[in-house]
């Protein structure tokens, strides 16, 4: 996607790979049910749109025993991508992946075993972080 300088130019180029993907796929995020929510230095993308507004809001999210495991550095991020696969995205991604119904139940038997998928970038004195991390149930 390149540098990006802000939230805005940031959520602007990674909307447009997006929109690319969609054309090519012949499927828009809100045809596979997901809800992108946008505000207060946030960006959320759920299938399901009231969880997706309650990450805007002051949440408990960073109490969740899951995400602590996957993004442990939660506190000092400045970009998270956290997957809960014992949620409604695991079946809404199995859903959206193929009109194949033999696809989206090989997805699912794969997952089975996923708890959650994490990863986080944060700067500490002048040192850029990365941390990608996958838990099993």
């Amino acid at each position: 996607i390149g540098q990006a300088h802000s939230l805005r130019e940031a959520w602007a180029r990674s909307g447009a790979v997006a929109d690319k993907v969609e054309g090519e796929q012949g499927k828009t995020r809100a045809d596979g049910g997901v809800s992108v929510r946008g505000g207060n230095g946030k960006v959320t993308l759920s299938y399901d749109a009231g969880y997706a507004k309650s990450l805007q809001s002051k949440g408990d999210l960073g109490g969740n025993d899951s995400f602590k495991k996957v993004v442990p550095q939660a506190a000092k991020a400045s970009v998270v991508f956290y997957v809960d696969f014992n949620s409604k995205w695991r079946a809404g991604i199995a859903n959206s992946m193929s009109s194949d119904p033999s696809s989206a139940k090989d997805f699912l038997v794969n997952t089975d075993p996923l708890e959650a998928f994490g990863m986080s970038s944060w700067s500490d004195a002048g040192t850029s972080h990365v941390l990608v991390k996958l838990t099993t149930d």
